[in-house]
């Protein structure tokens, strides 16, 4: 995978697809702002053909080994998906965070930590976007070209992809 993301995180972008590709399971989380934009690729994911859960939904089954559970979290930091971490590892599962500090509690204890230029507030760089719209923009950027990276490598396109939109919608 030759992506046009991150340069000096290429390498766990590709670690990430790879581990998708090879899971039984993939489950996604976030939260707040975050969390609307990993919905949003858990449900590419699922146009793509992967057998995809977000957490919380009342559907999420059970997590087992041959899983994994990718989050996306600014700080690194946030409780909650430090508690789902460890449940996750408990029964097996790998791990994979999307975040912004080098250093952080969830990166330390994921097996795939993929990092997005800039901090987890956005008043800390200067920025004039409140809070962490930086994060939330960049993650939902770089998770669409993640996606189109991730239709070249296991071969799918757009048609593909819409075989597997909901059509059920009126």
């Amino acid at each position: 995978m030759s992506s046009g993301l991150d340069e000096d995180q290429n390498g766990n972008w590709c670690r990430l697809g790879d581990c998708i590709s090879q899971s039984r399971q993939v489950f996604v989380y976030g939260q707040g702002r975050s969390g609307l934009a990993m919905r949003a690729f858990a449900n590419r994911l699922g146009h793509l053909g992967c057998n995809v859960h977000f957490i919380g939904e009342i559907t999420c089954p059970a997590v087992q080994s041959g899983d994994l559970l990718i989050a996306g979290s600014a700080s690194g930091s946030s409780g909650t998906v430090l508690e789902l971490f460890r449940k996750a590892g408990i029964h097996g599962a790998e791990t994979a965070v999307i975040t912004t500090a080098k250093d952080n509690p969830l990166s330390e204890i994921a097996n795939i930590a993929v990092r997005l230029p800039g901090t987890a507030r956005d008043s800390v760089s200067g920025s004039l976007q409140p809070m962490g719209t930086g994060f939330e923009q960049r993650l939902w950027l770089s998770l669409d070209a993640f996606v189109l990276e991730l239709m070249k490598d296991w071969n799918q396109n757009g048609q593909d992809m819409s075989s597997r939109h909901a059509n059920l919608e009126v």
